[in-house]
């Protein structure tokens, strides 16, 4: 098995998601917002705090951020990390 490196998703990814208007809702029921990577497919979703040891995240080549995928992302749900289950 290979030694797999990787960060594990934590409180501080969240700092663009908390300062985001839009996200005050969510914030209030005890929910964060990830961008979850599944196969070749993208799945947003809210998570809880405590599951937070269940995603790392993915560490994309620099022009992905000014992809397609990445503004398709993005263009409802603002300061989502992308993230993989582990």
């Amino acid at each position: 098995m290979a030694n797999e490196n990787y960060i594990v998703l934590t409180r501080e990814a969240f700092d663009g998601f908390e300062e985001n208007p839009k996200n005050s809702e969510a914030l209030e029921a005890g929910n964060f917002g990830i961008h979850e990577k599944v196969g070749e497919d993208w799945v947003t979703k809210t998570i809880k705090e405590a599951e937070f040891g269940n995603y790392k995240f993915i560490i994309e080549l620099a022009d992905f951020v000014e992809s397609e995928t990445f503004a398709r992302l993005n263009e409802n749900n603002h300061g989502y990390p992308c993230v993989e289950a582990i």
